[in-house]
């Protein structure tokens, strides 16, 4: 071991008398992998549930404006109020309109936080904000049923408040990801991690469902109780078991810190530079790779909120075959995403391509395997349900090699300040608010703007040469 890692590792350890854990079959690397996967698939089941509960909060035959809504008060007597929106106990008269705005409202807050979560991650650290994070829009869950009896503009405000927690959380773990992983695990550990967003999307949907078609704590409520509460059942093992640091970590075993130190292309004894914005923000290769977040973010999230509606409206499937066939593309994008990282991480270390290359070649097929099957889909219409469900899996399953291509991208410019970069680029979001989509036109509609989009980002991710990009390493220009 050469004299400059010795040092690092001795002026890292806070106790002399480090504690060595004797267990090897898990390292502690992989521990934080592991732990960063159900962290964001807790994020995704947060923030999904509501596409699927919204099914059954909403009163779809309703006849009439007002409603009376029965409430029992503190000492057991019924009190008798008129309730405008109310149709009965836990139902509401909510329009189309008022539908798209509560469940685009998460986004109105999860924007704004995204850059100041990633710079305060790569400024502070990642273990608490994430944690914090994810903690607090469990507790937002767990209250929303009260926040809709109320009045759906102060549900509103409850989602809102959720995207703006969730907004500090989700960028930041690429700054720790940076601390922890080599370079040549970085494309299987991150879209090993990240994918825990789609598997969230499978467990939450069918297991929303089922929830909304029980009677446990009256239906649909029980979906924000349960995922609220697994949410900060998670936030305590969070807490004790991760670390900011390899270095700092009480029971790592010293042949992994060596591996990961020696690594890891970024050394943390340094001195934290002053970020350099006038190149990040001249940066025309940054802001290809911001367009194509937002072409991302713009196709999946029409998938991940208006999915479960296009099934009812469209298809009129019921709630438990709504969220069974809504959940099947992101399992099939989640296994498509893991393949992706790890094989181009085998493709990157028999030297044969640049990971520029590699980056955005799984970047087109991402991009360009939706587009063609929303085409194929808008041709179908709701003539065959089965093509309809085989075409939408297919799209969501090219669309997982977006883990491997620019997604990762941000850890290749600059470890040092990954996490304010993912802020920037995953601040440039849509928020949707697609309305009274009852018909096959409207549909259309939304899927052609989403294959246009799709398609000029794909065009222009790819026109920059990436190796530019991974290479325009902003801790040198600092």
């Amino acid at each position: 071991m050469n004299p400059s890692m010795q040092n690092v590792i001795a002026d890292s350890e806070p106790n002399p008398n480090r504690k060595m854990t004797k267990c090897q079959c898990l390292p502690k690397r992989f521990i934080l992998v592991i732990m960063g996967f159900f962290g964001y698939n807790l994020l995704y089941m947060l923030r999904v549930n509501l596409s699927v509960a919204i099914v059954s909060m909403v009163d779809h035959n309703h006849n009439q404006s007002n409603q009376t809504w029965m409430i029992m008060n503190n000492n057991g007597s019924n009190n008798m109020t008129i309730t405008n929106g109310i149709i009965e106990k836990d139902k509401f008269d909510w329009n189309e309109n008022i539908q798209a705005l509560i469940l685009s409202s998460f986004f109105a807050g999860y924007v704004i936080t995204q850059f100041p979560g990633g710079r305060l991650a790569d400024l502070f650290g990642s273990k608490w904000l994430f944690g914090l994070g994810i903690m607090a829009t469990s507790i937002l869950t767990i209250i929303s049923p009260f926040a809709a009896r109320i009045h759906y503009s102060v549900f509103i405000g409850c989602r809102v408040l959720e995207g703006l927690f969730e907004g500090l959380a989700y960028p930041s773990m690429h700054s720790m990801f940076a601390k922890w992983i080599p370079l040549y695990e970085r494309s299987r550990m991150s879209t090993f991690m990240y994918s825990g967003s789609q598997i969230g999307t499978v467990l939450t949907m069918p297991i929303a469902a089922l929830l909304c078609d029980s009677e446990f704590f009256g239906g649909w409520p029980s979906v924000f109780y349960v995922f609220g509460s697994i949410g900060l059942i998670w936030c305590a093992i969070w807490f004790i078991v991760v670390h900011e640091t390899p270095e700092i970590h009480p029971t790592i075993q010293r042949k992994e810190l060596e591996m990961i130190i020696a690594n890891r292309n970024n050394d943390l004894t340094k001195k934290k530079p002053k970020m350099p914005w006038r190149s990040i923000i001249t940066s025309v290769p940054l802001w290809a790779l911001v367009i194509a977040h937002f072409g991302q973010n713009w196709g999946f999230y029409t998938f991940l909120t208006q999915l479960p509606r296009y099934f009812q409206n469209v298809l009129h499937f019921d709630i438990k075959k709504n969220g069974l066939y809504s959940s099947l593309p992101y399992l099939c994008q989640a296994i498509v995403g893991c393949m992706a990282g790890y094989i181009c991480d085998k493709l990157y270390a028999s030297q044969f391509f640049r990971l520029g290359t590699l980056r955005k070649t799984a970047n087109t097929i991402a991009f360009l395997g939706p587009t063609i099957c929303l085409l194929l889909l808008i041709q179908i219409g709701n003539n065959d349900p089965k093509w309809s469900i085989i075409l939408f899996t297919i799209a969501l399953g090219c669309n997982g090699m977006f883990l491997a291509g620019y997604h990762v991208t941000h850890l290749d410019m600059s470890p040092t300040y990954a996490s304010t970069l993912m802020g920037i680029t995953n601040s440039k979001q849509q928020q949707q608010q697609q309305s009274s989509l009852s018909s096959n036109d409207g549909w259309n509609q939304v899927f052609y703007v989403s294959c246009i989009i799709y398609i000029l980002s794909a065009l222009i991710f790819s026109y920059f040469d990436i190796h530019i990009i991974v290479n325009n390493n902003f801790d040198l220009i600092a």
